[in-house]
C-alpha cells in the first residue's frame, strides 16, 4: 500500500522541481547569488516630521462669558513642512558565504514656519499657550522650528534565497544618532515682544536589527520591504529659555535638563522596485513609503511662575518624534 501511495506523496515535490528556472530562462538567477559584488545605494528622501506638544497659541472664536476663562478657541501648533534629504551606503556582498556588510549614512533637515494674528472682532483675542509678558493684548504669534537628523549605521546581513523568486535578508549591527531640534516662538504686542527658545539634542549609539525581502512578481518587477528595531543609549540635553523686551535685565526662564537615556526607533518601508541583471553588474530602482518613529526623545518643559525663592512646578509634555515620506533608491552592483 505504501509503495503505491509513494509516487502521489512525492508528486508535489517533483512538480516544484520541474518549475525551477533553468539556465537560459529569463528568471534564472534573478539575484546573481553566485557573484561577488561591491554595491552602492543612493537614496533621495522627501520626508516630513510629526510631533505632539507643539501648541503655541489659541485664537478665540467667541467672547468669553466670564471675566476668567480657561482655554477657548482654535489651537495652533507648530508644523513641519516637507523637505528633501538623502541616504547613502557602500557595501560588499560575499557570494560564497551569502553575507553582506555595509556602511550607511542618513541626513535630513526639516523646517516649519507658522504664524497667527489676532481676530478683528471685539472681546475676542489671540492667547499664547506659553506665558507672555505684555501690557497690551497679543497682536500676533510666530513659530519657527527645525530638526537636524543624522544616522550612521554599520550593518552585516545574511542573505537567504529560499526559492528563485524570493530574497530575504536579516541584518544586525551598530547604529549612531545625532539629532537636534530648535523651536523659536515670538509673541508680539503693541509695545513689546516675548521670545521663547526650546532646544533638545540627543547623541547616542546602540544596536539595530532589521529584516527585509525582495519578492519577484513578473519580469524585472519586485515588491520590496524592510523593517527595523533599534535601541540606543546616549546623552540628552533640553533647554527652555524665555526673554521679554519689557524686562531687559535678563531672562525670565532658563531651564536646562541633561541626562543619559535610552531611545528606541521603529522603521517600516514598503514599495515596488525594478531590478535588472546586466552583463557584469546589476541595478535596482526603488520607490516606496517609509515610516520611522522615535520614542523617549521629544520633550517640552513648562513650569509655574513665582518669586525667586518659591517652588516652581515643572510640567513635562512628551510626544513621539516621527518621520515619514517618500523614499527612492538607486542601487548599483559592480
Amino acid at each position: 500500500m505504501l509503495k503505491k501511495a509513494l509516487p502521489f506523496l512525492l508528486l508535489p515535490f517533483l512538480l516544484c522541481a520541474n518549475d525551477e528556472p533553468k539556465p537560459g530562462d529569463y528568471d534564472y538567477d534573478l539575484f546573481r547569488k553566485d557573484e561577488k559584488a561591491i554595491f552602492s545605494n543612493l537614496e533621495f528622501l522627501f520626508w516630513t516630521v510629526e510631533e505632539g506638544a507643539l501648541d503655541y497659541t489659541l485664537k478665540m472664536n467667541k467672547p468669553s462669558s466670564s471675566t476668567v476663562s480657561y482655554a477657548m478657541g482654535d489651537m495652533k501648533s507648530a508644523d513641519f513642512g516637507w523637505n528633501p534629504g538623502f541616504r547613502a551606503s557602500l557595501g560588499y556582498f560575499n557570494a560564497p558565504k551569502f553575507y553582506e556588510f555595509f556602511l550607511q549614512y542618513t541626513w535630513l533637515r526639516t523646517t516649519g514656519h507658522d504664524s497667527e494674528i489676532a481676530p478683528d472682532a471685539p472681546n475676542v483675542y489671540l492667547n499664547g499657550t506659553w506665558p507672555h509678558i505684555f501690557t497690551a493684548p497679543l497682536l500676533s504669534a510666530r513659530s519657527r522650528i527645525s530638526n537636524n537628523y543624522n544616522i550612521l549605521d554599520l550593518l552585516v546581513d545574511r542573505v537567504f534565497i529560499p526559492n528563485p523568486h524570493l530574497r530575504l535578508r536579516i541584518y544586525g549591527g551598530f547604529t549612531a544618532a545625532f539629532i537636534g531640534q530648535n523651536w523659536h516662538l515670538k509673541y508680539i504686542s503693541q509695545d513689546s515682544e516675548t521670545n521663547l527658545f526650546n532646544r533638545w539634542r540627543f547623541r547616542g549609539g546602540g544596536f539595530k536589527l532589521m529584516t527585509g525581502f525582495d519578492w519577484f512578481w513578473r519580469k524585472d518587477f519586485y515588491v520590496t520591504a524592510k523593517t527595523s528595531l533599534a535601541s540606543l543609549i546616549g546623552r540628552y540635553k533640553n533647554r527652555a529659555y524665555q526673554e521679554s523686551t519689557l524686562l531687559p535685565q535678563g531672562p525670565v526662564r532658563d531651564l536646562i535638563f541633561k541626562d543619559i537615556r535610552l531611545a528606541h526607533n521603529f522603521m517600516f518601508l514598503l514599495g515596488p522596485s525594478y531590478q535588472k541583471n546586466l552583463c557584469n553588474s546589476r541595478i535596482e530602482v526603488f520607490a516606496g513609503y517609509e515610516f520611522s518613529t522615535w520614542f523617549n526623545l521629544h520633550e517640552i518643559y513648562r513650569s509655574t511662575a513665582g518669586a525667586s525663592d518659591v517652588a516652581k512646578e515643572t510640567w513635562l509634555n512628551r510626544g513621539v518624534f516621527s518621520l515619514h515620506g517618500l523614499t527612492t533608491r538607486l542601487t548599483y552592483d559592480f
